[in-house]
């Protein structure tokens, strides 16, 4: 007599792969808007606020979905600091933006050496 096969549930599977797929999304969002950011602060024409909001909501939404993964805790101090920066001000100048992405380029050094994202290099 054969032992049952077991059958597991689709769902968490298309779960997981629409995560993969929205922190994979985010982090795209994050690396044009952290670029567009970068140029402005080459070019400053027009207010800061705006190239910075766009990448403020990617940055903080990938972080939001990433921080308490279980493969980011060797990344506490980092994600601590980003926490510490991103604590809602109205007062947006070069070095806050500055600092931002500086934060985004250690988080995201985080984030492919965790495996959390599935963007190929």
């Amino acid at each position: 007599m054969t032992a049952p096969s077991i059958t597991h549930p689709v769902i968490p599977q298309q779960e997981h792969q629409g995560l993969s797929n929205t922190i994979d999304s985010l982090y795209i969002g994050s690396v044009v808007s952290a670029a567009e950011l970068r140029v402005y602060l080459c070019d400053r024409k027009g207010p800061v606020r705006v190239p910075f909001l766009a990448f403020y909501g990617n940055f903080i939404a990938l972080f939001t979905m990433t921080y308490k993964h279980k493969e980011m805790e060797p990344y506490k101090e980092t994600s601590d600091k980003i926490t510490k920066w991103a604590y809602p001000s109205n007062h947006i100048d070069p070095p806050k933006c500055l600092r931002g992405i500086e934060l985004f380029d250690e988080w995201q050094a985080g984030l492919f050496k965790a495996g959390l994202l599935s963007v190929r290099k």
